[in-house]
This record gives structure tokens, C-alpha cells and sequence, in this order.
């Protein structure tokens, strides 16, 4: 009864349009979360903290350490895999939390990975901009902000294929995907991002052009 009150239903994606119909019935009006985009676009993308070479490329990952849904355990399976055809590749984590498991897991690489703890919101646009790519390999439950701010950073997003991700970045136009989950296909999306450099610029360039399209300025029209 009180759905039927409703006068006017506003869904943050399609995928939360479709499961407000298949469950609730009626229908919404998508108008997706925003973020805003001018303070990552504008972010230096050249911090020595963060950023990466062709032989030496960062990969950024940031979520709560002890949530499961934000990926962390997935990132850990594809880390010797990235390493074996990426040496000289180092992984930067940031978030709050603890993550004893993967943290012992990861330590025997060195420095090759780097917990940051949380950190600001300067830092966070910083490291986004400066990263040779961020992964995003939330398992589930996971809005899309995250994936919209690497996108106006400009650097190149790899996420796992949820629907929410997979909508965002253009069924994989916009950023790289892998399978949700599976370690081995997010180190060969890695891989691939960080190697061939043409089709991942590429991909990055569309996700900048269509980017703003999230921006507080154009949702709240």
C-alpha cells in the first residue's frame, strides 16, 4: 500500500530499476549517484607516491580491508600472477581496517606491496590520478562511485564485471573487465591494461569524454 502512494520513483542504475520492477512492480526514473568530478580531473597525475612506469606500473585497490564484498582476497590471487609477467609492478592499498589474512598472504612479495591505511581525500584523488590503473574488484553490494572517480581521474579502471560496473564503464568501453571473483581473470585484465597501452589509452580517453555525465552539475538538472 504504501508503494502504490508513491507519487514519483528515482532508481540509482538500471540494475536498481530492474530489481524495484521485478519485486516491487511499477517502475522508476534513473538518475545515478554523482560524484564530483572537477577535484579528480584536476588531481596531479605525477605524485612520486603513486605513480608508475612502464617497467615499474602501480596498481591502486582502495575499500575497507576487512569487508569480503570490496574484493580484497580476489586483488591477493592475481598479485603473483601481475608479478610473474610484471616484476618490477607494485600494488598500492589503501583503506582502513585490518586484513590479517591477506596482509600475511601478501607480505612474503616485499615491497612490491604497499598497505597505505586510510587515507585523505587529497591523497585518494592523487593516487587515482597518478596510478598506471586502479582495480575496483568489489564480489557484490557495491555502488559505483569509486569506479566513477577513477574514471574523472583518468587513469585506467579494471572492475569486475558486475552489472553496476559493467553499466558504468560501457559494458567494458570505458575500463577494463574480468570476471567477478576470479583472481586469474583479473591479473589477465591487468596484464593487459598495463601492456598493451594503446587499447587501455583508449578506453581511458572514452571514460574521460563521457565522464561528466555523472557530475553533480548534470545529475541534479
Amino acid at each position: 500500500p504504501l508503494m502504490e502512494r508513491i507519487t514519483a520513483r528515482i532508481a540509482v542504475s538500471e540494475e536498481a530499476r530492474r530489481t524495484l520492477i521485478q519485486y516491487h512492480g511499477g517502475d522508476a526514473v534513473v538518475i545515478p549517484n554523482g560524484v564530483y568530478v572537477a577535484p579528480f580531473s584536476a588531481a596531479a597525475k605525477d605524485d612520486p607516491r603513486f605513480a608508475g612506469t612502464p617497467e615499474a606500473p602501480t596498481i591502486s585497490f582502495l575499500g575497507r580491508l576487512d569487508e569480503p564484498r570490496t574484493g580484497l582476497q580476489v586483488l591477493a590471487e592475481a598479485v603473483p600472477a601481475v608479478l610473474e609477467r610484471l616484476p618490477g609492478a607494485r600494488f598500492l592499498i589503501a583503506g582502513r581496517g585490518e586484513a590479517g589474512a591477506q596482509r600475511a598472504a601478501l607480505s612474503r612479495y616485499g615491497e612490491a606491496v604497499t598497505f597505505l591505511g586510510g587515507i585523505s581525500d587529497a591523497d585518494k584523488a592523487a593516487m587515482l590520478a597518478s596510478a598506471s590503473c586502479y582495480v575496483a574488484p568489489q564480489t557484490g553490494g557495491e555502488s559505483f562511485g569509486i569506479v566513477l572517480e577513477a574514471m574523472a581521474a583518468g587513469t585506467r579502471v579494471v572492475a569486475s564485471d558486475l552489472v553496476a560496473f559493467s553499466d558504468v564503464l560501457g559494458a567494458g568501453a570505458y575500463g577494463a573487465l574480468f570476471r567477478n571473483g576470479d583472481g586469474a581473470d583479473l591479473a589477465r585484465a591487468v596484464v593487459d591494461t598495463l601492456t598493451d597501452a594503446r587499447a587501455a589509452d583508449a578506453r581511458r580517453e572514452a571514460a574521460t569524454a563521457v565522464v561528466g555525465r555523472y557530475d553533480w552539475s548534470a545529475v541534479t538538472d
